[in-house]
């Protein structure tokens, strides 16, 4: 019996495998990280899988219904909010191919609506909620086996007509188990950011889980929770040394939630990287609360070329709202020593959290004017289903569209008693324009690209960048 684990058909330029489900203004598209882990951990237990990412190559409809095949008894979809009806029609689509085969859904919105979704598709026979690893293995057995459900925890399926919701299952606790990544499914060089120099870029994780409670946040709420996992450095920098070895990368991003979070494992992974003198440049998102210049000056000899921060907005009553738990003299001072330490800077700016007004939005333009981080983005806040903003955008009136396909960080769903949705809207907008289309700027990034190819890359970002203008 063989399992597909796949991440569907979507609109172009829409991405899927990020925290933020949106169609990329710069083009970016990136690997289906937490997929390739859960082939992996098929790989590992000796069951037949594939893997296939139709997003780089745009695989269309019609060429994965080929792949639906007598021989597979699981398909496995990645899903998300906005594209999640998108999502149904191919898992329908599957379902009409090869009725025998059951269809499982994974990601934040079916774990939600798990339920509902069982109730109106009858296409759809389980929802795998949360962290999905080892469940989707503990499923593909049992249906080797042609047993039951009853002991999988983590999964809602049907039964006849009955709708079951087993238990919870725990977070992985010790990441050291789990299998590298099965990229060998994968088209390599197809992944691309904006911010990347090089090309492979892959990405891998050092841990999971957030310990912050920021109300916006998906991923800590509804898929890897909080408790904060971390693997061993040594075994962290093995895999660096793998990617280098086997794919022959020029650059890696390290896709934790925050890799800042314990600054004793930041500099146990960073002493391994000097040591083994693997000589690669890498990002990482982080807190601005949670580097020192110590750590920073570490992070740059070890090779760190960008830190992406979450700034949120200027307002310190809006980071209140959000439960951010920073300030703004903290986010000035992180971006100050990130700068002198000689670590580009990525600012994260979201407009229409609770309590934007007008005010706010000009406030937070000029504060990141000032701030002057080498790179920024502007998404419109989106409160996804599961996340405590969704509950009190809803509870309060707020919310003004229950059209998933709205749910991108380009089309605002959300409107305040003294801020229009198209305020919101425009906020972004101007944000980008302001930031970006700044002579200084444009030319600042053209006397820093180091190579014909980089400056090819930059290129085709700005190209992006003004058709979403």
């Amino acid at each position: 019996m063989k399992t597909l684990i796949i991440n569907p058909p979507a609109e172009t330029g829409f991405e899927r495998s990020g925290r933020w489900p949106s169609k990329s203004t710069g083009g970016a598209c990136q690997e289906p990280l937490f997929l390739a882990y859960a082939a992996a951990v098929l790989e590992k237990n000796n069951l037949d899988v594939e893997l296939i990412d139709c997003r780089p190559e745009y695989i269309s409809l019609e060429e994965l219904l080929k792949k639906a095949t007598p021989g597979v008894g699981l398909i496995v979809i990645q899903t998300s909010t906005p594209s999640i009806d998108l999502d149904l029609v191919s898992a329908r689509a599957l379902k009409e191919k090869n009725n025998n085969i059951l269809i499982a859904l994974v990601g934040p919105h079916p774990a939600v609506f798990d339920r509902e979704i069982l109730a109106e598709h009858f296409y759809v026979d389980i929802i795998i909620r949360g962290e999905y690893d080892y469940t989707i293995r503990d499923l593909a057995r049992e249906i080797e086996l042609r047993s039951n459900f009853k002991e999988i925890k983590g999964i809602t399926y049907r039964r006849g007509s009955e709708i079951i919701r087993n238990e919870s299952a725990e977070p992985i606790a010790n990441l050291d188990e789990l299998p590298y990544p099965a990229r060998h499914f994968l088209p390599l060089d197809k992944y691309f950011e904006p911010l990347f120099v090089g090309r492979p870029t892959l990405r891998l994780i050092s841990s999971r889980g957030c310990p912050f409670h920021c109300t916006f946040c998906a991923w800590p709420q509804m898929m890897y929770g909080h408790a904060f996992r971390a693997r061993n450095p040594i075994k962290v920098a093995d895999e660096i040394e793998f990617m280098k070895k086997e794919y022959k990368i020029k650059e890696y991003y390290f896709d934790d939630d925050t890799f800042t979070i314990d600054a004793r494992r930041v500099n146990a992974i960073c002493d391994e990287i000097i040591r083994r003198k693997i000589n690669l440049p890498f990002e990482c998102l982080a807190r601005v609360n949670t580097v020192t210049p110590e750590l920073l000056k570490k992070m740059k000899l070890a090779g760190c070329r960008v830190i992406r921060y979450g700034v949120e907005s200027a307002s310190p009553d809006i980071l209140k709202n959000i439960n951010k738990q920073i300030t703004v003299e903290q986010i000035i001072s992180a971006f100050r020593e990130t700068k002198q330490a000689g670590i580009k800077t990525h600012a994260t700016i979201m407009f229409g959290l609770p309590g934007e007004t007008e005010e706010t939005i000009k406030e937070t333009i000029k504060f990141v004017l000032e701030l002057n981080p080498d790179y920024a983005q502007f998404p419109i806040a989106i409160p996804y289903p599961g996340t405590e903003f969704y509950k009190l955008v809803k509870d309060n009136g707020w919310l003004k569209s229950d059209n998933w396909a709205d749910y991108t960080g380009d089309c605002p769903i959300v409107q305040y008693p003294d801020l229009s949705r198209e305020k919101i809207a425009a906020a972004s907008k101007l944000a980008l324009k302001k930031f970006y289309l700044r002579p200084k700027y444009v030319f600042k990034k053209i006397k820093q690209a180091r190579s014909a190819g980089e400056l090819a890359q930059l290129f085709k970002s700005g190209i992006n960048l003004l058709r979403n203008l």
